[in-house]
């Protein structure tokens, strides 16, 4: 019994197999007998084209005829060259900024703090003054 229904299942599964196969091969030869792109796709591929190589062609004769772009580019290299000078006196007046605050960085509190002790004694003598005057 077991042998036969062993025998069976065999059967029944090369059977669907093959049916199986049998559908795949005629599903592939479907598909190469097809075309990929057919002729109209084609001819709609290069109208578009030559459509947009012309419209390409235009905006270039456009932007090369129009004195616009010449003037743009004038007023751009202008600026450019005004930024460099704006740019390089930055530097400098940064290069200035640093070595003064290198050279009364340190210095400059106690000379500060000097001044303002002398002003403070000359002011208490001035108050004492006054206060002598009243």
């Amino acid at each position: 019994m077991k042998v036969l229904l062993l025998c069976t299942g065999l059967a029944v599964a090369t059977a669907l197999a093959a049916q199986q196969l049998h559908t795949l091969q005629e599903r592939v030869s479907e598909l190469e007998s097809l075309p990929r792109v057919t002729p109209d796709e084609t001819t709609q591929l290069a109208q578009r084209l030559d459509q947009l190589r012309r419209s390409l062609q235009d905006a270039r004769a456009d932007f090369e005829s129009d004195d616009r772009a010449d003037l743009v580019a004038a007023r751009l290299a202008s600026v450019t060259e005004a930024l460099a000078k704006e740019s390089s006196r930055l530097s400098d007046q940064d290069q200035r900024l640093r070595r003064w605050e290198t050279r009364w960085g340190s210095a400059e509190p106690e000379r500060l703090q000097g001044r303002l002790d002398e002003l403070s004694v000359d002011l208490g003598q001035r108050a004492r003054d006054l206060d002598e005057l009243r």
